[in-house]
């Protein structure tokens, strides 16, 4: 894939990141977003080495491009978005450690979570290609996710996300092959002045 077509995928998830509604829709308070950093482009296999147990892998098809993607939810990200939620201390630190599984109530908000990305993924990448996600399931141990083969390159884009007196992040995993197939549509900018190609 073109330099070019990964700068504006950048760019995509740059608009994801900006709408922020699916976190809008979880949290009363309104958060703030930013990338975290550039896209890191690695094998998978080096990608898990870095994942702690338990985080929550959501499995995304991408359905007219024949991949997946995950969406990635750390467990204190996790644990202080149900505490926020449900009015708690939002005490994620004091949580980490000791267990190595979420509680359902934590699985349900992680799932709703990834529901409402979803559809605000596919509302980013439309004006560029309209790609067809859909939610296939979730799994708590990276080393169990066999949706992506462990050798093939993959953009992980880490957004980090502040509300009241706490920093979380959430991933999204994708991997390049399937990307080669739209490398054309990505190398249009789209934006509110009109098309420009990318050279």
């Amino acid at each position: 894939m073109e330099l070019c077509g990964l700068v504006l995928l950048e760019q995509l998830l740059g608009l994801f990141i900006l709408s922020g509604y699916y976190l809008q829709q979880t949290k009363p308070t309104m958060p703030k977003f930013r990338l975290g950093v550039s896209p890191e482009f690695l094998r998978f296999q080096d990608h898990v080495s870095t994942i702690t147990i338990p985080s929550a892998l959501n499995i995304i098809a991408m359905k007219n491009l024949k991949d997946n993607l995950l969406f990635q939810v750390g467990a204190k990200f996790a644990y202080a978005m149900v505490d926020a939620y449900y009015g708690g201390a939002e005490r994620p630190y004091s949580k980490i450690g000791g267990r190595d599984e979420f509680t359902n109530i934590e699985i349900m908000m992680v799932q709703k979570l990834a529901v409402l990305a979803a559809a605000d993924l596919q509302n980013a990448w439309r004006p560029n290609f309209p790609i067809e996600l859909e939610i296939k399931g979730l799994e708590t141990n990276p080393n169990f996710v066999g949706v992506i083969h462990p050798a093939d390159k993959v953009a992980v884009v880490t957004i980090d996300i502040d509300f009241d007196n706490l920093t979380g992040a959430v991933a999204l995993v994708i991997p390049i092959r399937p990307l080669d197939k739209i490398a054309q549509a990505l190398a249009v900018n789209v934006s509110s002045y009109g098309d420009e190609e990318c050279e």
